[in-house]
């Protein structure tokens, strides 16, 4: 970062205004929730089911305790601990948007890998990660709220957040605290992270009314996380994990809604003596002041230098400490279940929330059917997303603004579509021998009238039944000029695909194109598992989808992306909100393209000789160029003003002219513009579709990328004057 000049650094920056500012029973718990708010693994809801002990884990040890893989390794050591111990493990994270009690190895792999990329989720965050379908590691307190919804009573963590030192002036409280006041779980630690300030946190803890017990002898102190002691006595004292389940159990039959700390001293042979740990504390804290350190830096700053005074002790102690836990923590949970089963004690809980059974996350894929066509050749072109069935409506007459509160004059023309099928169809009309996969729902009109209509065509496909769920159906309003006003897509069957679905249909094609209705972790785990040469294309499909691609960015495993300006525009922010582009590895990146001071003056000859203004006066290019790092190829579509390619890739078939530019570091940048412009426009809801699927076939002929984006915009244009969403004219472009 330090070797960009101002210059440079002022041009980069500059496109960060641009976006969407511009332009996003008995004796047994039950789940307090409805089921359809969680998710559950198989092991976890057989557990629920059948009254078994269960231990909930938190997950930001996962994705920001450790990096891969020593963080999977460690995940896995604690959830084995707690089924040695007697247990069921029930770790529990934000997995696109849902919030899952239990992960399966997948599941628990991929949260691994993101590692940091995913966010931290409190109390705060649960509604806005959930909402956008993002991907998050629990902390103490949002492990509470999810683990009591589910039904589980016990919880292992390695320590707790507090009140930090200093609070007096910064108050900087964690909301653990508050969590554990008000949210009846309890919580199973080695007491209050030792660089926080135990004597308030006691404090704040006896304000809430929370229990906090320490498992040792009468008169114990209580524990400071590395150390097994502190200067702090601790508030009460059991001396077995039995004795403090009776403990909780009477905390149920009292309906005390709270939760109750369990302090557990951390193992002899791996503490570290009190007054030792504290002098390293206040010389770590020493230096954070001397260099300035505040707010979120300080934790890590502090656990560093630990971690270098300690010679790396203080890491073992960690985990040691965190197994030491789980163990402890399975032994409280079996007592607690024994406790259950002698009573016909049911508690009531304040929630007025009707108390359903778990429901198993797999519950809706039991036997799927599948339906396959037999091609005579290996696709070379798989697409992977949506078929449904199309009603394009197109309005009569002129309206006002006001369209909505009733009904108009219109013309109705049906048809089969879906992203993914249009691309497919794109592709296999280029003369590509190409597969379709996608979900179907239960017998329905729409899934009957599918699997007809693919029948009787020439495109090979995969289809995959989802039982409980409807097949994908896209509903479009056009005004009289047949440009889009308003359009509804039900493609949340889509969500269901996995990657067990289509693994074994992957392995002979040499181009993957998925669209955004699939979910983030089958477009990761298609990612994860590409072999040597296979290329991938994403069509992101619409903004709110276009993010889900984002999990991916670790790997830069992407090859091209085929957004429009909308669809950059969210992808832009997206990156920004997850501080992407303030990572070394990005700025190392963008270094390398030897983008100078000079740079600036090019772009701006470009857009003048381009006559297209937006490149710069929009932003379009730097927002590609944040882009960038994390995909090779960036294809923008421009509508009526052509196409952008901004390129780290070796392209074939390119010509540099006057509208193109390639930076000392090989990226190229070249505009395209429109080959013509279309007055008749009668149906857009395919031209995209039809771009991308034209683009894939030609490339995956290794047609020159010049001739693969001017005849695939040519197709655009047909499809755009075509009542179907892709112009079946477009044959005649194969031999161009």
């Amino acid at each position: 970062m330090q070797n960009c000049t101002g210059q440079f650094r002022s041009f980069f920056k500059s496109g960060l205004h641009y976006g969407l500012s511009r332009s996003r029973g008995l004796g047994f718990r039950l789940p307090r929730s409805n089921f359809s708010s969680l998710t559950y693994s198989k092991e976890v809801s057989n557990a629920l089911s059948n009254g078994l002990p269960l231990v909930a884990l938190e997950s930001t040890i996962i994705t920001h305790g450790m990096p891969y893989p020593e963080n999977q390794k460690m995940a896995l050591e604690v959830e084995n601990a707690v089924r040695k111990s007697g247990a069921v493990p029930a770790t529990i994270a934000i997995i696109d948007g849902k919030c899952t009690i239990g992960l399966e190895e997948l599941e628990l792999q991929r949260l691994a890998k993101i590692g940091p990329l995913a966010r931290k989720v409190s109390r705060r965050d649960l509604s806005y990660i959930t909402s956008q379908k993002l991907n998050g590691g629990t902390t103490v307190a949002s492990t509470m709220i999810l683990a009591e919804k589910a039904g589980i009573d016990v919880f292992a963590t390695g320590g707790i957040g507090g009140v930090h030192r200093g609070a007096e002036t910064t108050m900087d409280i964690s909301a653990d605290l508050i969590e554990l006041g008000r949210t009846r779980v309890g919580v199973v630690c080695a007491g209050v992270k030792s660089i926080l300030d135990i004597g308030k946190t006691l404090e704040v803890l006896e304000t809430q009314g929370v229990p906090v017990v320490t498992l040792g002898p009468k008169n114990s102190s209580f524990p400071a996380f590395f150390s097994r002691e502190s200067s702090f006595k601790s508030p009460m004292c059991l001396e077995s994990p039995e004795e403090v389940a009776a403990l909780l159990y009477q905390n149920m039959k009292l309906n005390l809604q709270c939760g109750t700390l369990i302090a557990v001293p951390t193992p002899k042979k791996c503490s570290i003596s009190y007054p030792e740990m504290e002098s390293f504390i206040d010389l770590s804290l020493r230096k954070c002041e001397e260099q300035r350190i505040f707010g979120k830096d300080v934790t890590p700053f502090l656990l560093g230098q630990l971690f270098h005074l300690t010679k790396g002790k203080s890491l073992s102690t960690n985990i040691d400490l965190v197994l030491n836990n789980a163990r402890n923590a399975a032994s409280i949970s079996s007592s607690l279940v024994s406790h259950k089963q002698k009573s016909s004690f049911v508690p009531q809980y304040k929630s007025n929330t009707a108390c359903l059974g778990p429901f198993s996350k797999n519950a809706a894929l039991f036997s799927p059917e599948t339906r396959e066509s037999l091609g005579s050749k290996n696709p070379k072109v798989i697409a992977i997303g949506s078929v449904s069935v199309d009603s394009v409506l197109t309005l009569e007459g002129e309206h006002s603004s006001e369209l909505l509160g009733t009904s108009y004059p219109c013309r109705t023309v049906q048809s089969f579509g879906g992203v993914a099928h249009n691309i497919a169809m794109a592709s296999s009309l280029m003369g590509v021998p190409t597969k379709l996969i996608s979900c179907i729902g239960s017998d329905s009109v729409p899934t009957t009238a599918i699997q007809s209509y693919l029948g009787k065509s020439e495109i090979q496909y995969k289809l995959i039944e989802k039982q409980d769920f409807s097949s994908c159906s896209y509903t479009a309003v056009n005004n009289r000029q047949g440009s889009l006003l308003l359009a509804g897509a039900d493609m949340s069957i889509m969500e269901q695909l996995a990657y067990k679905d289509l693994e074994k249909a992957l392995d002979d094609s040499d181009y993957i194109c998925f669209d955004g209705n699939i979910s983030s972790s089958l477009m990761h785990d298609i990612a994860l598992h590409k072999r040597g040469g296979q290329k991938i294309i994403f069509e992101p499909t619409s903004g709110p989808k276009c993010v889900k691609i984002m999990d991916t960015f670790e790997n830069s495993s992407i090859d091209y992306i085929t957004p429009n300006l909308y669809e950059l525009n969210i992808l832009f922010e997206a990156i920004k909100q997850r501080g992407l582009c303030d990572m070394d590895k990005w700025w190392a990146t963008i270094n390398s393209y030897g983008i100078t001071s000079s740079f600036y003056t090019q772009i701006e000859r470009l857009s003048k000789a381009a006559d297209f203004k937006d490149l710069t006066e929009n932003g379009i290019l730097q927002k590609c160029l944040h882009i960038l790092p994390f995909v090779k190829n960036i294809i923008v579509k421009l509508g009526s003003k052509g196409t952008l390619l901004v390129s780290s890739d070796e392209v074939k078939g390119l010509s540099i002219n006057s509208s193109s530019l390639c930076t000392p570091g090989k990226v190229l940048i070249k505009y395209y513009p429109a080959p013509s412009v279309i007055k008749n426009c009668v149906n857009a809801s395919g031209t995209g579709d039809t771009f991308v699927g034209v683009l894939t076939a030609l490339i995956s002929r290794n047609k020159g990328m010049d001739d693969a984006i001017n005849i695939a915009q040519k197709a655009a244009g047909m499809s755009l004057q075509s009542n179907a969403s892709v112009s079946e004219e477009i044959k005649c472009l194969v031999n161009e």
